[in-house]
This record gives C-alpha cells, structure tokens and sequence, in this order.
C-alpha cells in the first residue's frame, strides 16, 4: 500500500478469532481449509479492503487461524492477556510453546493492561484474576474487531473467557462474573444490537468427531442468537461501502496528501488521519456535486432561453 507521511492508503476489515485450544488431531487440515476458504471468499468480496487479523496466539485455534493467516500475507496484531514470558506457562506442550514464540516474531504485539483491582502478582499463577485477563484478552479481540472467526463446537461453558463467552459476549454484549458490557458499547460495527460471528464448528481432542456435525454458518444477534447460512445482507452492504472509502481514498491520494496538516495529530494519530481522509474526500464530493449542479442550472437557463425564442420565432410566423 502506498504512504503518505506514514500512514497508510487503506483501512481494514478486521477479523478477530476465538477457539477451543485442545482441536481434535483428525480435524486439524479440515479447519485450516475451511479458514483459508473464510480469508479467501472475503478477499474475492472486497478486493479493496484488506484483512487484519486479531489473535491473542492461543494454542490450539488462535495459533492454527494465525498460521494461515501469515501464509495468506495478512497482517496479524496479538493482544495478549499478559507479558509474553508470564503467557508462556500455559503452554502445555513444546511445540504449541515453539509457534507461540515464532509467531510472536511475525506479527505485531500489544500486551492487555490488568483488569482495574487485579494484582500483578496474582495474575502470575492460576485462580480467578488469572482467568479475568483472558477474558479481558477475549473482550478486546471482540471489541475490536468487526467478525469474530469462532472455532467452536457450540456448547455453553462456565470457563471464565471461554470460547462460549467470548461468542456470547460478542453477541450479546455481557459475560457471566465481574465483567459486563452495556448495549451502548458493542463493536465497532454494531447495528440495531447486531454483530457478527463466522462459526466453523470444531471437535475437541476428547469428543468424537461424529457428535457435532460439520457445518460453518454466520451467527447474529436479534434478541437471541440467530443462525444463517450466509453473510447478512446489512453486513454485506456495509463492507462494501467500507471498500468504497478505501478505493475513494487510493484514487484521490495525492490530492489529500497535498492538504495542509492542521496540527501533528493528523500524521501520528491513525484516527485523526482517518477524520482528515473523509474530510478531504467530502470536500472533493462536495464540490463536484456542487459543479454538477451549476451545469444543471445553466442547461436549465438555457432550456428556459431556447423554448422563449422558439415560442417567439413560432409566433411570428403566424403572422
């Protein structure tokens, strides 16, 4: 993508992943297809607004949907629920601790602060405030995102931060103990008290493949949660008016890097970079629409001109 005093000509369509950690081994190259065919369709949709991927590096899903995204060339950005060398420990295994560190190499980390009370040191091993930074870790991901990629196999849990939390949080905008969310604060593209999940079902290690049928399916929220085969059209529409910015903004570049900076929060600050890109696109709307409506104007004179002689030359004649 092309830069103008570094920040870049594009806005994102942001994907965040949520994901039971223990994956049955059977399912493994399913669900990295059925990913891979989740990134791909929305490319083929939106070809001017590219992917980024939220990711906490979890084992078992985060890792899995994150290794396909870096080989898909997206851009990944890891929250993590803690320091890096504190996350480690919950690594059960050295290969899942191997891609843990590797993938902390590849993409862009950001560490969640401690949840307001928390106590660092209490954090540090298991118990209750250890769980509240994963959940912190899940409302970021789902807060920030504008489609949550569930690797899931649809069953309610009690797991404090859990894969069924997470949903339901995302959906439904609360999660069960000391952590809620008002309606008024739901994701960045909440409408009408609607969000939206992509659900590729997913076994865990210790179920049997048969006891959850294979399917992949588009979940709302409308008083409860509501399953579709395809992407709502309300969404649909959305992201490409979000894609339509993006080309807006690529074919009017230069001129919006020649615009005078009001101050440096324009070029340091994305979103205040983001306010100066619309404002600068509505001007340039603003006045060919205004130019548009001069023309109008003048063939209207000129209309109103040419019926007046008409209707004076056909007078004339009669006599």
């Amino acid at each position: 993508m092309v830069q103008h005093n570094n920040f870049q000509v594009s806005t994102h369509l942001v994907i965040g992943v949520t994901g039971h950690r223990n994956l049955h081994d059977d399912e493994i190259e399913s669900l990295q297809d059925k990913t891979r065919r989740f990134f791909q369709d929305l490319q083929l949709r939106y070809p001017d607004l590219p992917i980024c991927l939220l990711s906490s590096l979890a084992a078992g899903s985060d890792q899995l949907v994150t290794e396909v995204a870096l080989a898909m060339g997206i851009k990944v950005i890891a929250p993590l629920p803690m320091a890096q060398e504190q996350y480690l420990v919950d690594f059960e295994n050295s290969e899942s601790r191997e891609i843990f560190l590797r993938q902390c190499q590849q993409v862009e980390l950001l560490t969640i602060p401690l949840h307001q009370g928390s106590l660092l040191d209490a954090t540090k091993r298991p118990g209750p405030e250890r769980d509240l930074q994963y959940a912190q870790a899940g409302i970021f991901v789902s807060s920030h995102c504008h489609i949550l990629l569930a690797l899931w196999d649809g069953k309610e849990s009690e797991l404090l931060g859990g894969t069924a939390q997470v949903v339901n949080f995302h959906l439904r905008g609360s999660m069960p103990g000391p952590i809620d969310r008002q309606r008024a604060a739901l994701g960045l593209l909440s409408m009408d008290d609607d969000t939206l999940v992509y659900h590729i079902t997913a076994n865990r290690q210790n179920q049997e493949l048969a006891a959850i049928p294979e399917s992949s399916r588009w979940l709302t929220s409308n008083q409860g949660m509501v399953s579709q085969p395809t992407m709502p059209q309300t969404f649909d529409f959305m992201f490409r008016r979000h894609a339509a910015f993006n080309r807006d903004w690529h074919h009017y570049e230069n001129i919006i890097a020649k615009q005078p900076l009001d101050n440096a929060a324009d070029v340091e600050c994305p979103i205040h970079g983001l306010f100066r890109v619309a404002d600068c696109l509505a001007n340039i709307y603003q006045k060919r629409i205004s130019y548009v409506l001069k023309i109008t104007f003048l063939l209207a004179v000129f209309l109103g001109a040419a019926f007046l002689i008409f209707a004076d030359m056909d007078a004339q004649n009669e006599l």
